[in-house]
C-alpha cells in the first residue's frame, strides 16, 4: 500500500495527529477517493493547498499517476507569491 505523508497542521486538522499511513491504491484518483473515505474533508482540503510528490518527485497534475505498493505520496504546502 502506498505510504500518505502530511504535515503536522494537516495531521492536527484532520488525522488525528497522524502524519504517516498507508492506504489502499494503485493510482492518485483511487487514493484521493480512499483518503476522503478515511478522513473527510482531507480531500477537499488537499486539491486546495497542496503540492504532490510522489516517489520524491513534484508532480503538477498528479490525478492519472499510477502508485505502486511501495510508493511514498507527499502533500506539501502550496507556495503563495504575487
Amino acid at each position: 500500500m502506498p505510504r500518505i505523508v502530511v504535515s503536522s497542521d494537516v495531521a492536527e486538522r484532520f488525522t488525528d495527529h497522524v502524519k504517516e499511513f498507508d492506504l489502499e491504491a494503485d493510482n492518485m484518483r483511487s487514493l484521493m477517493r480512499a483518503i476522503e473515505t478515511a478522513y473527510p474533508g482531507l480531500r477537499a482540503f488537499l486539491d486546495e493547498h497542496m503540492f504532490v510528490a510522489i516517489d520524491g518527485e513534484m508532480i503538477q497534475d498528479p490525478f492519472l499517476e499510477p502508485l505502486e505498493p511501495h510508493s511514498e505520496v507527499c502533500f506539501l504546502p502550496k507556495l503563495k507569491g504575487g
